[in-house]
């Protein structure tokens, strides 16, 4: 988990950036509905953790998960920092059809270290 996931989940009350959902609540899933989500995480994407695309009229363009807007600015979370984006300076925002989450963790998890992160994700 500390390797693969807590730089953007966090399960329970362990810190993390909040770009992904907190995992403390998928303890009673089955193993490989998780596995699925972890190795396809486009196939379903958590409420409230849609990607989005801003362009900005200035040619530059920032994607990340949506978290507050106001009637003057949109922040998006991204690993790192959240950016803060007037509205006056967006010339589009879409939603992407795919998730902030990587979908190649299968390159950097081992097949052990996956069962590993499976079984702690089910036994809290």
């Amino acid at each position: 988990f500390t390797k693969a996931c807590a730089a953007c989940h966090k399960v329970g009350s362990g810190t993390a950036s909040d770009l992904g959902p907190d995992l403390s609540g998928i303890r009673h899933r089955p193993p490989l509905a998780l596995l699925v989500d972890v190795l396809s995480p486009n196939q379903s994407i958590a409420q409230g953790y849609e990607t989005y695309l801003i362009e900005r009229t200035n040619g530059r363009s920032d994607a990340g998960t949506l978290a507050d807007q106001t009637p003057t600015t949109v922040t998006l979370r991204q690993a790192g920092q959240p950016i803060l984006i007037a509205r006056g300076d967006i010339k589009t925002i879409t939603m992407l059809p795919q998730s902030s989450m990587p979908a190649d963790l299968d390159k950097v998890v081992s097949p052990a270290e996956m069962a590993d992160l499976l079984a702690f994700l089910t036994k809290r």
